[in-house]
């Protein structure tokens, strides 16, 4: 018999090449399912970076809210004290809260507000010494009993 395969090579049988396809598809199948897996993590740590990168960017609009709105409460402060300041000075030029409240566009209860704001505040010092013959004298009478009570409600 003479060899047509091929100088010595041995023919394979159907078999053989058979499990040579599967073991080859199978790797290939193997190979496409590492590179999907591969794939999958790469895209998984890029999506937690993004989700970091979100969490980042929250953190720092926060900050940045917290300190505008700090900005602006101690500008609004510094507004409102020096209005206060000015209706006091108007106030005592002797002008009416009402004629006040008409010059600023404000209510009277506003006015009123500002005032108070800005009234000077009491020291110690500037605390006028009362003896207490003074007090006792500007001090209304409580009744001790109800007889005593009845007795100044009739008077």
């Amino acid at each position: 018999m003479v060899d047509t395969t091929g100088a010595g090579e041995k023919k394979r049988t159907p078999a053989v090449v058979a499990r040579g396809k599967a073991r080859d598809r199978v790797a290939a199948l193997r190979a496409a399912q590492r590179k999907r897996e591969k794939d999958t993590e790469d895209d998984l740590v890029a999506f937690f970076k993004a989700q970091e990168s979100i969490a980042t960017a929250e953190a720092t609009r926060d900050k940045a809210i917290a300190d505008a709105h700090r900005v602006f409460t101690e500008a609004e402060q510094r507004s409102q004290l020096q209005q206060a300041e000015l209706v006091r000075a108007m106030r005592e030029r002797g002008d009416r809260v009402e004629d006040i409240a008409e010059l600023t566009e404000l209510s009277a209860t506003d006015v009123k507000k500002l005032l108070k704001q800005a009234a000077p505040r009491e020291t110690s010092s500037e605390k006028p010494v009362v003896s207490s013959a003074e007090k006792k004298a500007s001090a209304p009478s409580i009744p001790a009993t109800a007889a005593d009570t009845d007795a100044a409600l009739a008077s």
